[in-house]
């Protein structure tokens, strides 16, 4: 008899409020470009967009929404500073494409950053697809949390 999450998946994906963009770059031409005379770096060639929607993303390693009894901050194994939360619908995610924030709710500074996976995770029972993301340009740094650039 299989586990019927689809409740728990709904209730989930109601919790993602930030619009997403979901970009790849097959040929590998979208790096920034430096620009030689003001020292500026620029967005090379547009990527490919792949899918556009509602999802999340999250500092890694922040308190659980419900405390554990011993207080301890919850902990994900990631390198990274960020995690993106996103829907069981959205196409297949690789390593290297770029995800940027469109809008939040939940924190404007995130608005225009763009990140670039370096993993996806993947659970015994998911009802979210959770992807491991690196900084690659926008209103925010990595560990400077209400500061801008």
């Amino acid at each position: 008899m299989a586990l019927d999450l689809s409740g728990v998946q709904r209730t989930v994906e109601g919790f993602l409020d930030d619009s997403l963009q979901l970009w790849r770059d097959v040929q590998g031409e979208a790096d920034d470009v430096l620009d030689e005379q003001t020292g500026a770096l620029r967005v090379g060639k547009k990527p490919d967009l792949v899918w556009e929607g509602d999802g999340a993303v999250v500092f890694s390693g922040l308190p659980a929404a419900t405390p554990p009894l011993d207080g301890v901050v919850s902990r994900t194994p990631s390198d990274t500073a960020y995690q993106g939360m996103l829907p069981l619908c959205t196409p297949r995610v690789l390593v290297d494409d770029l995800l940027t924030v469109v809008g939040s709710v939940r924190d404007s500074q995130l608005v225009g950053c763009r990140f670039r996976i370096t993993g996806v995770v993947s659970g015994s029972f998911a009802v979210v697809r959770m992807a491991r993301l690196e900084l690659l340009g926008g209103s925010r740094q990595p560990g400077l949390r209400g500061r801008r650039e």
